[in-house]
């Protein structure tokens, strides 16, 4: 996410001053090493766990948001627009720290994510129920 983050450097670790211990689950190490990556080095697949185990939330929301509104459908880890769903399901969390680029997240056209005919049928209910969530959220936040 180069060029959408905060500048100097800094990681979240450093922001915040938290230091998060990186004994535990191969998914906690993940996070622990991008926790101490500079903002301006997090890869979207960094940035993805992060948002959605809503960490640093306060310091990615920004670039976050500068990202996904230029790249929604953009593949971080697993499929096209997941770091996009990541940021729908932290709505309420991004509303709090910048209300209107969070608005306009979920006002995003995303016929592309939910008119793929090769998705699940679970994937797309939860895709559509994610987007109809942050969109109940951004309008009750306006």
């Amino acid at each position: 996410m180069a060029g959408a983050s905060a500048p100097g450097g800094e990681s979240l670790e450093m922001l915040s001053g938290e230091v998060i211990d990186d004994d535990g689950t191969p998914m906690i190490q993940r996070a622990v090493a991008a926790w101490k990556t500079p903002l301006d080095a997090l890869t979207c697949s960094q940035a993805r766990l992060l948002v959605s185990q809503k960490m640093g939330l306060e310091w990615l929301a920004a670039p976050l948001a500068a990202f996904v509104l230029r790249y929604p459908d953009a593949s971080a880890t697993y499929f096209p627009g997941d770091l996009t769903l990541a940021a729908l399901r932290a709505m309420r969390e991004l509303l709090t720290i910048i209300p209107q680029p969070a608005r306009a997240i979920a006002n995003l056209d995303f016929a592309w994510l939910t008119e793929n005919s090769d998705s699940d049928p679970e994937f797309l209910k939860d895709a559509e129920q994610t987007i109809t969530k942050a969109r109940i959220l951004a309008r009750g936040h306006a």
